[in-house]
């Protein structure tokens, strides 16, 4: 049985890991965003939204995880894992 939780929570640490590194990624972006060249916003603006798409469906995977060890809650989820804005400016 302890296997089971093993493999649960190492789920949950690799989802968590995907999630914070689409988030580190999205707030480079932002950052970068400011100074960047008129002509190579669009890409990174596209690019930004894709990511953001994905960041919001491993949100949703580490609640769907979450559930399935029987943690409910997910308020926590919102202040470890903040999304940034869909505008990144």
């Amino acid at each position: 049985m302890s296997h089971l939780y093993e493999d649960r929570a190492a789920t949950l640490g690799r989802i968590g890991g995907t999630l914070e590194s689409l988030i580190d990624t999205l707030n480079t972006i932002r950052m970068q965003l400011a100074a960047m060249p008129e002509r190579d916003r669009s890409a990174a603006l596209g690019r930004y939204a894709s990511l953001l798409e994905r960041a919001r469906t491993w949100r949703w995977y580490l609640e769907v995880q979450r559930e399935a060890v029987g943690l409910t809650r997910h308020d926590l989820i919102d202040q470890l894992y903040p999304l940034p804005p869909a505008e990144p400016l």
